[in-house]
């Protein structure tokens, strides 16, 4: 990430002893201080993530490197689990990060912008920017893509950021015309820069950076105030209830958006690859005990009837049940695992009667019903390499 050119001398604890020979700044500064004194949440919303990471080394879960499955465990968000009922992954994801890496560039970010937006907004209005834009941007990643496990405090991060170009255009006054230039083209590079590397390279959820990054701007629209102390006392509830008004107005908006199909089809996916396993397990040793001789084809019929054939069609049937909408990147999937179903169903009913029966023409039907689903098993797999 690009670093903002916002260091803490702009917004110092203390305030100067001596008059710089250039005021504005320095002017700046002190009402800055005298607006917010101490940019406090900042730092607890830094402890809180370091924690929680802390914690999460400790039981266990890989510094470099953690699982999905670690991940998942620590509260991030996955579509399937959050669509069915799990919706604390909204927010508990914005506390849970990828490895050291992650949470060391994010906490530096964190702490470059946060202090000044802090100050520039009020504590209270800046930490209900940070949750806000974390929501808002969990949420616009499970609709673009629900079934990547998405963590982290980068979405937050671009909610403040968004909320601190809001203040630029909404109370531009307030800041010297030179500092105000200067921070807004870094931040301008900001964003770009990051959005650039998201889209460029794998594995960055640029739906979290772009949710967050729109939601803390139209926050900041909503609850930016003048540095004057009394213009910001007024109306101070009315702004935080229109905040929250227009955080979960931001919410509603993604509803249609939600995949909530996709928690029934992972766990239906789930399934049938444990199905599958069974079935074809169950299959070979049968097929093996009847070509060493130890089992008729009559046995090996009634065998494949009773202990395969109903897995297939639990298979196809399931398959059949879940609804994935067309054009979704699980619409593929889904025909596969439909297709490969329903050709080795109607294959062993094949196999099975041509046992029965004797007749070689049905186990013809048979190789070649078989031998159909597995070609659509490696043509998907060529496609997909």
């Amino acid at each position: 990430m690009t670093e903002l050119n916002a260091p803490e001398e702009v917004y110092p604890d203390n305030e100067p002893d001596e008059e710089p020979a250039n005021p504005e700044p320095q002017a700046f500064a002190r009402r800055l201080f005298r607006a917010t004194p101490r940019a406090y949440v900042t730092k607890i919303l830094i402890a809180a993530n370091v924690v929680v990471f802390g914690l999460m080394v400790l039981r266990g879960v890989n510094i470099m490197a953690p699982t999905i499955e670690g991940l998942i465990k620590w509260g991030a968000n996955f579509g399937p689990r959050t669509t069915d009922g799990q919706w604390w992954r909204l927010l508990s994801c914005v506390f849970v990060h990828i490895g050291i890496l992650h949470i060391g560039v994010n906490m530096w970010a964190l702490r470059n912008v946060g202090g000044l937006v802090e100050r520039l907004y009020g504590n209270g209005f800046f930490l209900l920017c940070y949750l806000a834009s974390g929501l808002i941007a969990s949420l616009a990643s499970v609709c673009w893509n629900p079934m990547i496990v998405s963590a982290g405090a980068s979405g937050a991060i671009f909610g403040i950021v968004g909320s601190l170009l809001a203040y630029f255009l909404r109370q531009r006054g307030s800041i010297p015309a030179a500092m105000l230039q200067s921070i807004r083209n870094s931040t301008l590079v900001f964003v770009a820069i990051n959005l650039f590397y998201g889209f460029a390279h794998t594995g960055i959820d640029n739906a979290a950076h772009i949710g967050g990054l729109g939601s803390g701007f139209v926050l900041g629209l909503v609850l930016a105030r003048p540095l004057d102390l009394e213009a910001r006392r007024r109306h101070v509830l009315p702004r935080v209830a229109a905040g929250v008004v227009v955080t979960l107005g931001m919410a509603c908006a993604s509803l249609p958006f939600l995949p909530m199909y996709v928690a029934k089809w992972e766990k239906a996916v789930t399934w049938y690859g444990s199905e599958e396993k069974q079935a074809l397990e169950s299959c070979k040793r049968l097929v093996q005990r009847a070509q060493g001789g130890s089992m008729t084809d009559e046995a090996l019929a009634d065998g494949l009837e009773k202990q395969c054939l109903p897995r297939f069609k639990k298979m196809a049937e399931r398959m059949a049940e879940v609804k994935v909408p067309r054009g979704t990147r699980f619409a593929e999937v889904h025909q596969l695992l439909s297709d490969v179903a329903v050709l080795r169903r109607d294959a062993l009913v094949a196999f099975i009667e041509g046992l029965r029966a004797k007749d070689m023409s049905k186990i013809e039907r048979y190789r070649t019903a078989w031998g159909r689903a597995e070609r659509r098993i490696q043509e998907f797999n060529n496609r997909h390499r």
